[in-house]
């Protein structure tokens, strides 16, 4: 019989060396090593190790150990510190960072720089449909959700009454509207059930998912497409970026894009970088 030591030095090592995504998983690589364990012993070991889930090279969740990342996101830190804070304001215990505006956020997490969708959906020359603009720049901080609710992978959305049904929804309910809208999905695609089946084994993230979870990574794609090609917001998802609940206005590409310039121009130049000639 191994020791609680041995156990979890067991876990470590495997943890490190395979591709494991559930606790059944690392319940059976532990027989392979010749150590029995329930998956609540597992689960306890789990959180007492502090393990994390991350994504491997295939975009799947797989457990890894603490802290691998941290050194990776301190860099990235003190990189984004140097080109993105304009000053640094002790007060008390607190450290006031300030930035150009739309950057903290990116300098929260340490980036090197800031990929950008909702703000160029939200232009006048993209052909979103007017009524689902309009749910965008209306929205306000408090309209905005991080919800896991779709998939299990935490997503940020705006409140609409699609996602209100998600939100209230149990396990049961929760179910009957992944079927519901997969069925909703068939007609409008002409995909057949085993079609659905298939894309919702494909898209589950691990036996941790839940069936209605699956499918409903299966059919979001369709339900995204609801509120941006249709122009039927109420019935679709919202998905959205960090700039959400900050959006008020409309410009055209050319604007948004002038601004932009403008604005790391003047970032560069408080910097005191010399920014690179352009064509």
């Amino acid at each position: 019989m191994s020791t609680k030591v041995e156990r979890q030095d067991a876990i470590l090592r495997l943890v490190e060396s395979n591709h494991l995504s559930t606790q059944a998983e690392l319940a059976e690589a532990l027989r392979g090593e010749g150590i029995e364990a329930v998956q609540a012993t597992v689960s306890r070991d789990v959180a007492r190790l502090g393990l994390v889930k991350v994504r491997n090279g295939d975009g799947r969740l797989i457990y890894a150990l603490p802290g691998a990342a941290d050194l990776r996101r301190l860099g990235q830190l003190a990189s984004a510190l140097r080109s993105y804070a304009a000053s640094l304001t002790a007060t008390g215990e607190l450290l006031v960072i300030h930035t150009p505006r739309g950057l903290a956020a990116a300098l929260a997490y340490g980036a090197q720089g800031i990929a950008m969708g909702t703000r160029f959906l939200m232009t006048r020359d993209c052909p979103v449909p007017e009524v689902t603009k309009q749910r965008y720049t209306r929205a306000s901080t408090d309209d905005i959700l991080v919800t896991t609710k779709i998939d299990g992978i935490p997503q940020r959305m705006i409140r609409n009454e699609t996602l209100a049904r998600l939100e209230k929804a149990g396990r049961l309910r929760m179910l009957l509207l992944a079927l519901s809208s997969a069925w909703q999905m068939k007609r409008a695609t002409g995909a057949s059930v085993a079609e659905l089946l298939s894309a919702a084994r494909r898209m589950g993230h691990g036996a941790e998912a839940s069936f209605a979870q699956s499918l409903m990574a299966a059919i979001a794609p369709a339900m995204f497409q609801r509120s941006m090609l249709a122009g039927e917001p109420q019935r679709g998802l919202l998905a959205t970026g960090l700039v959400a609940g900050r959006l008020t206005d409309l410009p055209s590409c050319d604007e948004l894009i002038r601004d932009i310039v403008r604005e790391a121009r003047a970032r560069l130049a408080a910097l005191g970088v010399t920014p690179l000639a352009t064509a």
